[in-house]
């Protein structure tokens, strides 16, 4: 799993995955760049160049969901691949994790 972070001008924090989230090296957004502090800002995360989510992966993102809920963020996942996205909405995650079509909606979904 490839991660890519960094902060835009108006605090958003914004993070690009690839590959395979996760392949087992890596079950945290702490070694790719996110801190504690950023857990408090609104964070858009890219999908458009992941290839596989597996159950480590969706952990991740739960546990990611529940860290950004703990410190008063938000979260909103944008650009989802559609065989994702189905994995997403069979095991009803959507209802737990904000999504969005494109990085546009996405901001436009933060409070």
């Amino acid at each position: 799993m490839q991660v890519e972070c960094n902060q835009a001008e108006d605090g958003t924090m914004r993070i690009r995955l690839a590959g395979v989230v996760t392949d087992g090296r890596q079950t945290s957004l702490d070694d790719g760049g996110i801190g504690d502090s950023d857990y408090a800002r609104p964070i858009l995360v890219s999908f458009r160049d992941v290839t596989l989510l597996n159950s480590t992966g969706i952990g991740l993102l739960l546990q990611l969901n529940r860290r950004v809920r703990e410190r008063g963020g938000q979260l909103v996942l944008h650009s989802l691949p559609p065989y994702i996205q189905q994995v997403i909405s069979f095991m009803k995650l959507d209802k737990l994790l904000q999504i969005a079509k494109s990085e546009q909606e996405a901001h436009e979904l933060l409070t």
